[in-house]
């Protein structure tokens, strides 16, 4: 076996070192490309470094976010819960993953199961499949149907590429369609103008085993910026009681983007990205021939790989008028022993902005998706047809009224989406937006968020034992009736610019939840016990969110942020639903808060510390944790960064047992690393 294992292992290093080689036989043949069309290295710019306090607190409130009426629009006017991680937020903070740069969003629930997996939500309905929020790249949509949720682990793109992540809190439907149901994350990465010039990166730690990567960013005309990376990690296992959680992460991934600026109007993008790697787990595989415990654990390092490509065109006529049409192609294969799947998604969304009359500015657009998955039978998974395609048909249209001119503005909004096997589907919306001077906002929103159904709720039979005493094996199947899950929700904000370096952002919400999905018991006489997965379970969520940026000194910068929320779950007098209810009420904190500090000690020297609060869930203590970062500008080509994350633990228990799939939670260890970043 450890033979096996071993050679598994140099098979993956071989791949990692075949994907890095790609990698920068890509990046010189590109060298040599641009040697022969002529281009010069003295029009080449190197990347910016980075300053500490590169934008005031005042600016930050100007960010423009376009998550939110899919136009750019400053966070401080945003008629919604809408938070932004800058690229500073994620250097200063230390983190090495974007789940984990989620944690200083205010409202987003954040827990480490594994040394690979997350539970990542928004306002409730925790856990690896979270199936609520709506999570894209660059516009690209991440989120799966084969069981509606996101592969985290499948994310590894180089942090120093990111712009900013926009996050939004609430339903984003009305913009972004199905699935936006609670929230909605969209990674925004640099434009290749931003990143001109050679990055290398390395680093190793205590849990990092050794990561790194190569980035060049070049020219191929005055108006045409190009960049090219790779990177990779291995990453070590958490604790299981003290002993190895067999959770490893390795992973490869390279890419490209393509920016050309045609004319003062006309704008294309053209990126891509491909991936390959491994993530360990230890699971219990449901056998229905081993009572009592009706198990066998299964030790095995999960086959991840994917890519994809896109194009994006846009086309300005004036600051109130566009258009813009994006096609991606995205494939994604893994290969376990619970599932076995391939998944090809083709995307086409068009849009479309002008100005009607003087104070209506009207949006429209377009949508189709179409996705063809196999999926191959296993011990845990059976399905009746293995493949299955089907096609997504969306529209949406908009009106921003201006009732009072820069002080008071109106947005309706809907969108409609028919897909194969749903009916169609509306998720209607409506912001107001008082802004009563130019450093404050109040905002108010009721919308409808819609989640349709995935492949494992209609067509999958899911064979799963449930972690009670004695354990209890079951079958849960889905049914072609299942529908669509909604809710109705109600929010209200105030954004206020106190100084110009004190801001205050405060959000308050409820939310109505229908149809949302029971586990109902066929019969209770026969082992494993049939389940039925049906749309008998309803409920109330309402919570507060509070953020605030002070820039205490002109070295030193506080970002604070609080989260209060309450799940109710109840079933319909129709359902017999013995455990959805306990499991998702409890499965968040009520209670969580941040504080990053970050302060430049010296003209070269900058220092993160990073406090979190989270309270008690369904089988987690609360706990306090404290990350330090500190970052050293050796040179004006070199900077060396060290870092130490959950100090205060020797190992941190953040999520409990799975529901359905048992995968073995492992704990996250004291964990410190090194990084050298080199720019040329």
């Amino acid at each position: 076996m450890e033979n096996k294992v071993d050679a598994k292992r140099r098979e993956t290093a071989v791949s990692l070192a075949l994907s890095t080689g790609a990698s920068l036989l890509l990046f010189c043949s590109c060298l040599m490309s641009l040697n022969l069309l002529g281009a010069e290295a003295g029009n080449r710019k190197a990347e910016q470094r980075p300053d500490l306090f590169e934008m005031s607190v005042e600016e930050l409130m100007g960010i423009e976010v376009s998550l939110v009426s899919r136009k750019a629009e400053s966070v401080l006017r945003a008629p919604a819960a809408i938070h932004v991680i800058t690229q500073d937020d994620i250097r200063t903070s230390g983190v090495t993953t974007i789940p984990d740069a989620l944690r200083l969003v205010p409202g987003l629930q954040v827990a480490r199961m594994e040394s690979n997996k997350w539970a990542v939500s928004a306002r409730g309905f925790g856990g690896r499949f979270a199936r609520h929020m709506l999570v894209q790249v660059d516009g690209r949509t991440v989120y799966t149907p084969l069981f509606s949720g996101v592969f985290w682990e499948t994310l590894a793109l180089p942090l120093e590429d990111i712009e900013r992540i926009e996050v939004i809190r609430g339903p984003g439907s009305a913009m972004w369609g199905a699935n936006a149901m609670n929230g909605v994350v969209n990674v925004v990465t640099k434009r290749a103008r931003q990143t001109q010039g050679t990055v290398v990166t390395a680093g190793t730690g205590t849990e990092e085993n050794a990561f790194g990567g190569l980035r060049y960013g070049g020219q191929l005309g005055p108006d045409a910026h190009y960049r090219i990376y790779g990177t990779a990690f291995d990453r070590d296992s958490g604790l299981v009681d003290g002993e190895d959680g067999h959770d490893d992460w390795r992973m490869a991934q390279a890419g490209f983007r393509l920016d050309w600026d045609i004319d003062d109007i006309d704008m294309i993008t053209v990126q891509g990205d491909v991936h390959g790697g491994e993530a360990g787990q230890n699971v219990a595989i449901p056998d229905m021939t081993a009572p009592p415990s009706w198990t066998r654990e299964v030790v095995e390092d999960v086959d991840l790989s994917g890519g994809n490509v896109l194009f994006r065109w846009k086309r300005t006529f004036s600051e109130a008028s566009d258009l813009a049409l994006q096609v991606y192609y995205d494939r994604t294969e893994r290969e376990e022993e619970i599932l076995d799947a391939v998944l090809d998604t083709y995307d086409v969304d068009f849009q479309h902005r002008f100005p009607v009359a003087d104070r209506h500015n009207l949006m429209w657009g377009a949508g189709f998706r179409y996705t063809s998955d196999d999926l191959r039978p296993s011990p845990t998974v059976s399905t009746v047809s293995n493949s299955l395609h089907e096609d997504l048909i969306t529209a949406f249209l908009q009106d921003e009224i201006a009732v009072v001119p820069e002080q008071l503005t109106l947005t309706l909004g809907v969108k409609a989406s028919r897909s194969d096997d749903t009916h169609t589907e509306y998720s209607p919306s409506l912001r107001l937006a008082y802004t009563p001077t130019r450093r404050q906002t109040i905002w108010a929103a009721a919308s409808k968020g819609v989640r349709t159904p995935s492949r494992l709720e209609r067509t999958v039979v899911l064979q799963a034992v449930l972690p009670a005493d004695p354990p209890v094996p079951i079958v849960m199947r889905g049914d072609e009736s299942y529908d669509s899950e909604d809710v109705i929700a109600y929010e209200t904000g105030y954004r206020l610019q106190v100084t110009d370096s004190l801001s205050l952002d405060t959000t308050v919400f409820f939310n109505n939840y229908r149809d949302l999905q029971s586990v109902e018991p066929e019969s209770l006489a026969i082992l494993p016990i049939p389940f039925e997965l049906l749309n008998r379970m309803e409920g109330e969520s309402y919570g507060v969110e509070l953020c605030t940026q002070w820039q205490v000194l002109s070295w030193w910068r506080l970002q604070l942020s609080y989260a209060f929320m309450r799940l109710h779950l109840h079933a319909r007098s129709s359902s017999q639903d013995l455990f959805t209810e306990d499991n998702f009420e409890e499965d968040c904190a009520r209670h969580q808060g941040s504080i990053l500090s970050t302060m430049q000690l010296r003209e070269n020297t900058e220092l993160g510390l990073w406090l979190r609060y989270v309270g008690q869930a369904a089988d987690v203590d609360s706990y306090v944790e404290l990350d330090v970062h500190l970052n050293w500008r050796l040179s004006e080509s070199v900077d060396l960064a060290v870092a130490c994350q959950n100090t205060l633990s020797r190992s941190l228990h953040e999520y409990g047992p799975s529901m359905i799939v048992s995968t073995e939670p492992t704990e996250t260890e004291r964990r410190a690393y090194v990084k050298m970043t080199w720019r040329f």
